[in-house]
């Protein structure tokens, strides 16, 4: 019998299989998370501010929306008439936390710049880069798995990577 290969491997394999499952079962909360990075990197680096307070900024914003996407959907279970619990709350923090991870890549890519690894401009012009990027694939991924050729997925993919696009172009008015 062929074994499945979810359960082949070490425990860390199993894990980061259980992780990216999570993050692909509703990938928009990731694409917000994206989407809030690229924004906040552009609109903070506008102003010639340092590569580390552009990473504390977009840290700082995803962890509030954070906060207000777990405080929205614990009140949307109390709605449904689910019991306010430890259990509740965590879950919803677990769920939401995927549009924080999303913005990892952009804080690291930030924080290299703030330890004068590379210049801040290079850091901020990779973080939103990233961001872009980020938003083709996540346009691939998600058209894919509604059964899209990958024809029609390459097409939509670079339409969802003009959204990140028009970010950095406002970025260029701003600046």
């Amino acid at each position: 019998m062929r074994q499945d290969a979810t359960l082949r491997g070490t425990p860390s394999d199993r894990l980061w299989y259980r992780e990216l499952t999570r993050i692909t079962r509703n990938p928009s909360r990731a694409i917000y998370g994206t989407i809030v990075a690229t924004a906040v990197t552009a609109a903070s680096s506008s102003h010639d501010e340092p590569a580390s307070l552009v990473a504390a900024a977009v840290a700082v914003t995803l962890v509030v929306f954070w906060i207000a996407h777990v405080y929205s959907a614990v009140l949307e279970d109390r709605y449904a008439g689910e019991p306010l619990s430890g259990a509740v709350v965590r879950d919803a923090a677990v769920e939401e936390v995927t549009m924080v991870e999303a913005g990892l890549v952009s804080i690291v890519i930030l924080l290299l710049g703030a330890a004068g690894l590379i210049s801040n401009d290079l850091a901020v012009a990779l973080a939103l880069a990233s961001g872009v990027a980020q938003l083709v694939i996540w346009g691939m991924v998600t058209a894919r798995r509604a059964g899209w050729s990958w024809l029609a997925a390459s097409v939509a993919s670079v339409f969802d990577g003009l959204l990140g696009l028009i970010i950095i172009a406002l970025k260029s008015l701003l600046h």
